[in-house]
């Protein structure tokens, strides 16, 4: 250990006055950036930032009493354990029976509601079963059969981007070759495509259910085991599944399930990469093994999520080398083997696929990055003049709602991180200052290049990523957390307070239901609905029939309509589409007269999506869908959608 390192260790543990001052710090510079910069993230983040700042130092003035607080088990009497397990099998059933009276592909209210209980119900699920192998499995059954739910609630696949990669795996099942994505960068990462087009084949059975199987049941497996061996490395077992708990119910990751792709591949492999990082570093294993095959496997699967990795994992490592004071050959090799893979990447790919020209990966997206940085310093929110009746999109279509339960995660985390690495030395403080900064790093690139205007790196892509280490310091917060409001003030065996019980029902119901019924965690039919961007991305009866009709008479003539219903009518039956393009202040699209225009009954709502044309931009817009200028037929009419001739 360096003199450098014994520095940083005085201000960081027995010092949380230092990292308390810091968070505050970053919470108030949060709040004028708020006034230059409102949108519901700049708004809400910075006071749950100072919250938890607050709640720190409360925590603080009863260390001696919390360090115990980790309860281990609820010991129950077994019959009230027999009602918990009763009311959740239940819950399931009856959640099961109400989807499939609704008659409808889209989830009830009802179903929302059994959901959100069935899942607070396992909360009290985890300290009811002595075995944590049993509560993490009802945690399991619990992310399984809210996706079930949400998977199938749309009469075709959920999606955009799952449109297109579903059906190119549906060609290469048929022509048992990688054509399909000869003009497409996927073509040098097609584990994704080849494993659902073989599970298709193999199974016969259709690609949405395919998908399915590799993707979405994976998706929830292996995400939820790797952050309870992450949290169970430092913390009881029983924080091990809470923390699986905050990770599976949390709304980009159920999204990302959903949704199924190489970014639902790219977080499981992610998680397996993160997994093996600390027995290569800690132990005398001559070879890491489980981080290679997870590298290699990445690199063959996203090339985003490769570049996140590096970003991640990278920042870990590099946390745990500034509390070491060291650098040593084992973190240079995983270091090595991060950045390699990630050169090595972007040089080989060609963006447009192996016949789609040799510009390659690398050259592309820099050459993207340069013309982005051109138009910053300008948000796209404030590029427009107010005009009424719509909403740029990006973080200005979204509200309080919809980014209060990650908020909620952050301020967890930063609880958890100061207990952790203030706290005895005897609690491995190096990998809480790994996350910690693996935190800070995927956060500057989540938040800092949008507020210059600056989209390139796709930062919806990265929450689910982001809540890996959110969830990892959240779950020993949320527990430290819920023992400062319970009058016991020690926990020994098997024996805790039914108020601990209660304070974290009274915590986690409020986090789930935010979290899966917002935009991100129903993007089938949000129930919290109130921002433009949540958006349903389901597809009703009676949109399907409108598709098929287009396609059955349209042929290779291009169709307009709003942006969700062109990602469909492109991705899925490679239907012409273009999006409804109007000028600011003018009415009636750009377009000459004699086209086909789809209206969606959806598209009269304030989710409708679309583009308005200014200064020479086409700036994407949430609001109801402007009418037809001088419509000459309507063609076809179900029920409130319509396809007009004007």
């Amino acid at each position: 250990m360096t003199k450098q390192s014994i520095g940083y260790r005085h201000y960081l543990v027995g010092s949380w006055t230092y990292l308390v001052a810091a968070v505050l710090l970053v919470g108030f510079a949060g709040m004028v950036l708020a006034y230059y910069i409102p949108n519901p993230y700049t708004k809400s983040y910075p006071p749950l930032l100072i919250g938890a700042g607050v709640v720190s130092m409360l925590l603080f003035k009863r260390r001696n009493q919390l360090e115990t607080t980790v309860p281990e088990a609820l010991s129950v009497v077994v019959s009230f354990r027999n009602v918990v397990v009763i009311l959740y099998l239940l819950l399931i059933m009856i959640g099961t029976v109400l989807s499939v009276m609704s008659g409808a592909y889209l989830r009830p209210l009802s179903v929302h509601v059994i959901l959100v209980l069935l899942s607070v119900l396992t909360v009290a699920l985890i300290f009811a079963l002595d075995s944590s192998s049993l509560a993490l499995g009802a945690v399991i059954l619990t992310g399984l059969f809210h996706r079930t739910l949400a998977y199938y609630a749309s009469a075709i696949q959920i999606g955009r981007d799952t449109l297109f990669h579903n059906r190119v795996a549906s060609d290469i099942a048929t022509t048992g070759t990688l054509e399909p994505l000869a003009l497409s960068k996927y073509w040098y990462a097609p584990i994704y495509h080849l494993f659902t087009a073989a599970t298709k084949a193999g199974l016969d059975i259709p690609i949405r259910d395919a998908a399915f199987l590799t993707t979405t049941i994976p998706m929830t497996v292996v995400p939820t085991v790797a952050i309870f061996i992450l949290v169970g490395r430092v913390w009881n077992s029983k924080t091990a599944v809470l923390g699986s708990f905050l990770y599976v119910t949390a709304d980009h990751v159920i999204s990302t399930a959903i949704l199924p792709g190489p970014t639902s591949f790219g977080l499981a492999l992610f998680l397996v990469m993160l997994v093996g990082v600390d027995p290569y570093l800690d132990t005398d294993h001559r070879y890491p093994w489980l981080f290679v095959a997870g590298l290699l496997t990445l690199f063959f699967t996203h090339q985003i999520s490769l570049f996140i990795a590096f970003v991640g994992i990278g920042a870990y490592i590099s946390g745990r080398m500034l509390w070491n004071g060291t650098a040593g050959l084992r973190e240079g090799l995983l270091l090595v083997l991060l950045s390699g893979g990630v050169l090595l990447q972007s040089t080989i790919t060609r963006y447009n696929g192996p016949q789609g020209g040799d510009q390659s990966f690398f050259a592309v997206t820099l050459a993207n990055l340069l013309d982005q940085l051109q138009f910053s310093g300008r948000r796209t929110a404030a590029s427009l003049p107010e005009s009424t009746g719509v909403v740029v999109s990006g973080s200005d279509a979204s509200s309080f709602l919809q980014v209060l339960g990650s908020g909620i995660l952050l301020s967890l985390a930063v609880v958890g991180a100061i207990y952790w690495i203030s706290g005895r030395q005897d609690r491995r403080q190096g990998s809480a200052v790994g996350f910690s900064a693996m935190t800070t790093f995927l956060c500057l690139f989540v938040f800092i290049p949008p507020v210059f205007g600056i989209n390139f790196f796709l930062p919806s892509r990265w929450f689910p990523f982001l809540y890996v280490p959110l969830v990892v310091l959240g779950a020993p917060g949320l527990v430290v957390l819920v023992s400062l409001f319970t009058r016991q003030r020690e926990f020994s065996g098997q024996s805790v307070t039914v108020q601990f019980i209660i304070a974290l029902l009274v915590i986690t119901a409020p986090y789930v239901a935010l979290m899966t019924l917002n935009g991100q965690g129903a993007v089938d039919g949000p129930v919290l609905e109130e921002a433009p961007s949540a958006s349903r991305q389901s597809t009703t009866a009676a949109e399907q029939a409108t598709y098929e009709f287009v396609i059955n008479r349209a042929g290779g003539t291009a169709v307009i309509t709003d942006f969700q219903a062109k990602q469909t009518l492109e991705r899925r039956y490679e239907q012409p589409t273009v999006i409804y393009r109007t000028r600011h202040r003018a009415s009636g699209s750009v377009y000459e007269s004699g086209r086909l225009y789809i209206y969606r009954e959806y598209a009269e709502t304030d989710h409708a999506s679309y583009e308005i044309r200014y200064q020479s931009r086409n700036i994407r817009v949430f609001g109801s869908l402007p009418p037809v200028e001088s419509p000459r037929s309507v063609i076809y009419t179900n029920g409130g959608d319509r396809i007009i001739y004007g």
